[in-house]
């Protein structure tokens, strides 16, 4: 499963990220709107862990932008604004789920995980071609091919 984290505190950032390839999770992240946006149009995300407030760009639109790209993706926003309004803004702009800050990474990893069970199937397939990041699996015309490792993942 891949995740991409956009967090603009680089040291909570990097915690995550720590944290989520503890776990054997595939991360990518971004301390920015604009990098986030370049991450989500060249690669297929199962879930961003996002913060609602990032220094160049606003929360509703960094949502809309991903649901735009990728419909399927489950969106997490993390606030460090705690009152419900917010909460409600995000999840009414099509969030999947609101953490607060200071996060506890026990709590954000049992909601990763209750978010990405209901994700449903991440294998793409385009005509002949079928590919399953999850079991890291490619056919072309009912034939395996062979790929793993970072060719794998620039693939997916």
């Amino acid at each position: 499963m891949r995740i991409l984290v956009i967090e603009d505190e680089i040291s909570l950032n990097k915690t995550i990220i720590d944290n989520l390839n503890e776990f054997g999770y595939q991360t990518d992240s971004s301390e920015n709107f604009k990098d986030g946006e370049y991450f989500i149009g060249i690669r297929h995300y199962d879930l961003v862990l996002a913060n609602w407030t990032l220094p160049d760009g606003d929360g509703a639109e960094l949502v809309n932008t991903i649901k735009h790209k990728s419909p399927r993706t489950s969106v997490m926003i993390m606030s460090s604004k705690t009152d419900k309004e917010t909460e409600i803004k995000a999840l009414k702009a099509g969030a999947d789920d609101f953490v607060k800050k200071p996060l506890d990474f026990d709590i954000l990893l049992a909601r990763i995980e209750a978010r990405l069970r209901l994700g449903g199937t991440n294998v793409i397939k385009i005509e002949d071609l079928v590919i399953d990041p999850d079991e890291e699996k490619i056919t072309y015309k009912g034939q395996d091919i062979e790929l793993k490792g970072k060719p794998f993942e620039v693939l997916t």
